[in-house]
C-alpha cells in the first residue's frame, strides 16, 4: 500500500503537470549550452578585437560585428540570469522578454551570416594577420551552425509534410 507522502507526491504532480524540474538533466544541459555559447561568443569577440589593426580586415562586410558579439555576450549572460530567476521555465518569462528574444535571435542570424561572409572575404582577399588559426576555428563553427540549422528546417518541413499526409 503506497504512503500518504508518495500519493500526496502523485496527485501534486497531476495537480501540476506544466510545472518545470529546476534540477533535471535537461536544466543542467540547458545551462551549459548557455556557458559554452557564451565562451564561443566571446572567442569570436576577441578574434574580431585582435585582427582589427590589421589593415587588410577593415572592409564593409566587418561593420557592427563587435558591436553585436559586445552586446550578444552581455545577451547571453543576461538570459542566462534570467533562465535561473524564472526557475527554468522560460514560459513564465514577461511578453517583452519573449519579444526581444525573437528580435534578438533574428539579427543574430543575420550577424551570423554577416560574419561568415566576412571571414570568406578575408579568405578570399589571402588576408593573414597571423590569426589564422583561430579564423578557420571560426569559420567551420559557422559552417556546422549552418548545416545544423539546416537540418533541423529539413526535419520540421518533414514533420509538417508527414503531418498534412496523415489527416
Amino acid at each position: 500500500m503506497p504512503s500518504k507522502a508518495s500519493s500526496m507526491n502523485n496527485i501534486s504532480s497531476i495537480l501540476k503537470p506544466n510545472r518545470v524540474n529546476k534540477y533535471s538533466a535537461m536544466t543542467g544541459f540547458t545551462i551549459i549550452m548557455q556557458i559554452i555559447t557564451i565562451i564561443i561568443a566571446t572567442f569570436i569577440l576577441d578574434w574580431l578585437n585582435k585582427i582589427k589593426s590589421c589593415k587588410c580586415t577593415n572592409i564593409p562586410e566587418r561593420k557592427f560585428l563587435a558591436e553585436w558579439y559586445s552586446f550578444l555576450v552581455l545577451w547571453l549572460i543576461f538570459g542566462m540570469i534570467m533562465y535561473i530567476v524564472y526557475n527554468a521555465d522560460p514560459s513564465t518569462y514577461p511578453t517583452f522578454f519573449l519579444f526581444l528574444m525573437f528580435i534578438v535571435t533574428i539579427i543574430n542570424i543575420v550577424m551570423i551570416i554577416r560574419l561568415f561572409l566576412y571571414i570568406r572575404k578575408l579568405r578570399e582577399m589571402n588576408c593573414d594577420c597571423g590569426l589564422s588559426q583561430e579564423q578557420n576555428i571560426i569559420y567551420y563553427y559557422i559552417i556546422l551552425v549552418f548545416a545544423f540549422v539546416g537540418f533541423l528546417l529539413f526535419m520540421g518541413i518533414l514533420g509538417l509534410i508527414f503531418s498534412l499526409i496523415s489527416n
